[in-house]
């Protein structure tokens, strides 16, 4: 099995209140209750939800250093905050 495929997973999210969230696999099909299997590559990962404090955005655009200084500089500290945790995942 190569990495790619033992990826294919898809996850649901449910809202539970303001510090947490529910995340599942997704069902295999409709009105079934069996769910997708979670590779073992997935087992340990933590995901967190971060909020869109300064508004929603139709598109998040990935950012170089020098436009996350403007960011802060205007005050868009949620679009910096999101950027600095992709940066970091990816590192």
């Amino acid at each position: 099995m190569d990495d790619q495929g033992a990826w294919d997973c898809g996850l649901e999210f449910d809202y539970a209140n303001t510090e947490s969230f529910y995340c599942r696999p997704l069902q295999l099909d409709q009105g079934c209750q069996e769910r997708m299997p979670v590779p073992e590559q997935a087992v340990g990962i933590h995901v967190a939800f971060l909020p869109p404090m300064s508004g929603l955005a139709a598109v998040e655009t990935r950012l170089d250093p020098g436009a996350l200084n403007v960011r802060i500089g205007e005050g868009r500290t949620a679009e910096v905050l999101r950027n600095l945790c992709y940066i970091v995942c990816q590192k």
